[in-house]
Formats: structure tokens, C-alpha cells, sequence
């Protein structure tokens, strides 16, 4: 019988950044999880949302990103997958991202959880693959990748600072 082979990483793509299209990308990612947990996965995967475009009312007030990631991630059943040292943000989405502005991380170890949004400006894109080549590298034993410092070094926009 052949291995089957691990699922490091899921993205949901959408087109603009809306409740909606969190709420759905929430939880798509969520149903990945709970099927890595089915098939017994030792790690959890990396789950993240990329959006291309985002509701001019969040663009305007990105503290609703925060208000509308807590309320989707509130909705969904909660996973009983371990907590892996590397990854300490596996019981929900790790991380939303725009195109071109913002790049949110949650963080799981409060309750409730709490989000950092950083405005990353045209560094958006390349701080959300940073996040995760820097998590594969955590999976396969590598030391923080350069890559993750895109998103800490980028101003935070929630909370204020």
C-alpha cells in the first residue's frame, strides 16, 4: 500500500476581501483541518485566505477584519488536533492576507483568540508567502526563514500599538 502523502498547506483564493467570502473561505479551510485530524495527519496544516480585492469599508476600518475573522471563526466547531511547537496557530486560520495592503495573523493561545493586522503596503503578497515557506521550513526541521520578518516588521494596524 502506498503512503499517503501530508497536506502542509491549504489556501483559499478569493476575488475581494467581504464577510461573506471570509465566512466561506473559514470554513473550507476548517473542513481541511478536520480531515487531516480524520486521517490521523501528525501535523496540522497550514491554512490561510489570500483575497485579491477588499470591501472599500474594510479598506476604510480594517479593525472590522478583526470583528468579522472572530465571528467566523467563533462559528465553527472547535478540533481537538494537537497543538504542534511550530505551529501554535493550528486551531483556526493561521493567517488572511489582501493583495496589496494587509496581512492579518491570528493567535490562538488567548481566549478569545486575537488578531495582529499588519499594513504590509505592496509587501502584502510576499509576506503571506513568507509566512508560509517559513512554516513549511518549521515542518521540515529549518529555522525561522528571513521571509517571516516581512509581516513583524510591517506597521500594526489592530491593535493599536
Amino acid at each position: 500500500m502506498a503512503q499517503v502523502a501530508q497536506v502542509l498547506a491549504a489556501i483559499s483564493v478569493k476575488s475581494t476581501l467581504r464577510s461573506d467570502s471570509l465566512q466561506d473561505a473559514c470554513e473550507n479551510l476548517h473542513s481541511v483541518r478536520a480531515l487531516a485530524l480524520a486521517a490521523n495527519q501528525t501535523d496540522t496544516p497550514w491554512c490561510a485566505a489570500f483575497f485579491f480585492g477588499i470591501d472599500p469599508a474594510l479598506d476604510a476600518d480594517p479593525g472590522r477584519i478583526h470583528t468579522l475573522l472572530q465571528r467566523s471563526v467563533a462559528s465553527l466547531p472547535a478540533l481537538s488536533a494537537p497543538i504542534p511547537p511550530h505551529h501554535p496557530y493550528s486551531r483556526g486560520i493561521d493567517m488572511i492576507c489582501t493583495a496589496e495592503r494587509f496581512a492579518a495573523l491570528m493567535d490562538y493561545s488567548t481566549t478569545p483568540f486575537t488578531s495582529r493586522i499588519h499594513d504590509c503596503g505592496s509587501a502584502a503578497t510576499s509576506a503571506f508567502l513568507g509566512n508560509l515557506l517559513s512554516y513549511i521550513a518549521a515542518t521540515r526541521g529549518a529555522p525561522s526563514t528571513s521571509f517571516s520578518d516581512l509581516v513583524a516588521s510591517a506597521p500594526v494596524v489592530l491593535p493599536p500599538v
